[in-house]
């Protein structure tokens, strides 16, 4: 009995043990990634809804832009209208 003792404790000193250890490295690495993955998608979405807020001012602005555009297209129309009536150059 004493032999088969031995040998299931050198098995398990040999296989066994190094096989828990690295299961627990795994299982450590695992909860790292796991973390780190977490992280990385709470920042992603921080970025997308930066630049969703980015966007929206981008088209605000370009909106803003054609209006100014299209306002002094209205005024320089009219001031050639004004010195066309009046036989201003």
């Amino acid at each position: 009995m004493s032999k088969l003792r031995e040998k299931l404790e050198q098995w398990a000193r040999e296989e066994y043990l190094p096989l828990l250890k690295n299961m627990e490295m795994l299982k450590m690495e695992n909860e790292l990634l796991t973390f780190s993955v977490e992280k990385l998608n709470k920042r992603i979405c921080q970025l997308i809804n930066e630049n969703k807020g980015l966007k929206e001012d981008m088209l605000r602005y370009r909106d803003m832009c054609t209006r100014h555009q299209s306002e002094i297209k209205r005024l320089k129309s009219l001031l050639e209208r004004e010195r066309v009536l009046h036989g201003r150059k």
